[in-house]
């Protein structure tokens, strides 16, 4: 069964540009990393049951996927940019590189976890700062945009 976006709803509230935005921003996170490398981590070990949330890293996939994701997506659905944004897809975020990321990286070792994330995550649109860094283009850009809005000097 195909899963069915809530386009029409959210048109129906937001426009198709608005609309358009919020559903991009859950498949940049996570369903097209989820959809590769899901059967490849249950193989090599990473979740160890399928139906069940008995290890850490199940525990935190499901946090990503379905409690912090859901809260974003209800947000958006609802033009609650507060939990579209803050409640939704900053925890995604949080949950996505400071818990999935290490214990993927404890379960596999650096080597395996970082071939795994190149070629699993790194594919994914939004995701190339974490393997490039920020360049000094970008440093200049987030810099221009603060002294923009808050005066001249207020990025260090």
């Amino acid at each position: 069964m195909t899963e069915r976006l809530p386009v029409d709803i959210l048109i129906q509230g937001g426009g198709i540009n608005w609309s358009s935005t919020r559903i991009d921003s859950r498949h940049i996170h996570f369903h097209p990393f989820r959809k590769h490398a899901d059967g490849h981590l249950f193989r090599i070990g990473f979740y160890q049951y399928r139906f069940a949330l008995f290890t850490r890293q199940e525990w935190v996939w499901w946090e990503i996927w379905h409690h912090e994701g859901r809260r974003a997506r209800h947000g958006a659905a609802m033009s609650g940019p507060d939990y579209t944004w803050w409640h939704g897809m900053y925890e995604v975020v949080k949950h996505t590189y400071f818990s999935f990321i290490p214990e993927l990286k404890k379960l596999v070792g650096k080597k395996e976890a970082d071939r795994l994330l190149t070629k699993y995550f790194k594919p994914i649109d939004g995701h190339a700062w974490y393997f490039n860094g920020l360049g000094k283009k970008a440093l200049d850009d987030v810099r221009k945009g603060y002294e923009e809005r808050y005066g001249k000097g207020s990025f260090k």
